[in-house]
């Protein structure tokens, strides 16, 4: 009986590790697919050079109840940073990462940037009334970022991967400052499983999970919504500026307005977006 039982809960586990090899493996061909896509992106010439711009990745991540953590926005700007490196000429010094509520400091850095030419990936909850939500549960009110970015004398593209994110470009006047925005003023912002979702995210995102897993060896299964629209687009983005990756992820934000459970999702805007 004994021996019986470990061999039908052997042939269990074989048949779970068959299954699963079938589900996650891919043929020669998309790997090899893969590996030209990345050999592309890295050889170049890409119109996307960040050569001479920094970058700084500023997230609230780890909340106490009643506001869920933010791992999917994580991943987004962590793969976002490793693509920036990788292709787009990014050094890795002129990266900083301001995690875990560093408020302070992030308005610090703005206002003492000396630079030519910034990237802020900013995510967090914000709340409807526009507050910044810290991972203490402090609240900061929006418009003390929005102040310091319209004092701003260098160019800054500000990436606002948050809820409700339209309130800051009714704030933001400055021309330089461009603004790409997760969500309108009215809406939430969403996020992505790319196992176990919805059969259309599934087929839209199919590159996006594999080159991670194959060629970052990076088998998240999450990002924002924006995050993953993002990334997907600098994987197509041969021969494309900036400003028409974006316009891509915006187009390619409507397809998503039909995905059932994201019926309240609207397009993701851009605002000022220069060359």
């Amino acid at each position: 009986m004994i021996i019986k039982t470990c061999l039908n809960f052997a042939f269990l586990i074989l048949f779970a590790l068959i299954l699963c090899s079938g589900c996650s493996s891919l043929s020669e061909l998309e790997l090899h697919e893969l590996k030209v896509l990345d050999g592309d992106l890295r050889e170049g010439p890409n119109r996307i050079d960040f050569k001479e711009t920094d970058l700084l990745l500023y997230g609230n991540m780890n909340y106490s109840s009643p506001w869920n953590d933010l791992d999917s926005w994580r991943n987004s700007q962590l793969s976002f940073e490793n693509y920036c490196h990788s292709y787009f000429s990014l050094k890795k010094e002129n990266t900083t990462r301001l995690f875990g509520g560093r408020w302070n400091e992030l308005i610090h850095y703005l206002k003492s940037y000396r630079g030519k030419n910034l990237v802020l990936y900013f995510s967090s909850h914000v709340t409807s009334d526009g507050y910044v939500v810290l991972e203490n549960g402090r609240k900061v009110s929006l418009k003390l970022l929005s102040a310091v970015l319209n004092e701003a004398q260098y160019k800054v593209l500000v990436i606002f991967d948050t809820c409700y994110a339209g309130l800051l470009s009714e704030q933001v006047k400055s021309k330089n400052v461009s603004l790409f925005l997760g969500s309108q003023k009215n809406e939430l912002a969403y996020e992505v499983r790319l196992k176990g979702d919805k059969p259309t995210l599934n087929s839209k995102f199919h590159r996006l999970r594999h080159f991670q897993k194959y060629v970052y060896e990076n088998d998240s299964k999450s990002y924002s919504l924006l995050g993953a629209l993002l990334l997907d687009g600098l994987l197509r983005s041969k021969g494309n500026t900036l400003k028409q990756v974006f316009e891509d992820v915006s187009r390619q934000s409507l397809e998503v307005k039909s995905v059932a459970g994201l019926s309240y999702y609207s397009k993701i805007s851009s605002v000022n977006l220069s060359e």
